[in-house]
């Protein structure tokens, strides 16, 4: 008789099966959104492998592009201020 594998729980998983299970990974990716990280993971991107959860990273993949659209925001914020600065700089130059 063989002895019974210390990472592997009750119900027959190991932690690291574990931590593949679709609610633990929406929490994982939740809490990057709250934060406003854009974090991948081995676990996030072994989901993606996953053809049972597609639709479920479809909609995360959404909410990654909603974290993202502040930083395309900050991007055209400052390059409209540098034109805005050389247009200023060009009257006085010219």
């Amino acid at each position: 008789m063989t002895k019974p594998d210390p990472a592997r729980r009750g119900d027959g998983d190991s932690e690291e099966a574990a931590a593949f299970r679709p609610q633990v990974l929406y929490e994982e990716g939740i809490g990057a959104y709250e934060r406003g990280d854009y974090v991948v993971t081995r676990r996030l991107l072994a989901q993606v492998v996953n053809s049972s959860a597609r639709k479920e990273m479809r909609v995360r993949a959404g909410e990654i592009l909603r974290v993202l659209e502040p930083d395309r925001f900050a991007l055209a914020l400052a390059v409209f201020f540098a034109l805005g600065l050389a247009a200023i700089f060009a009257l006085f130059v010219l």
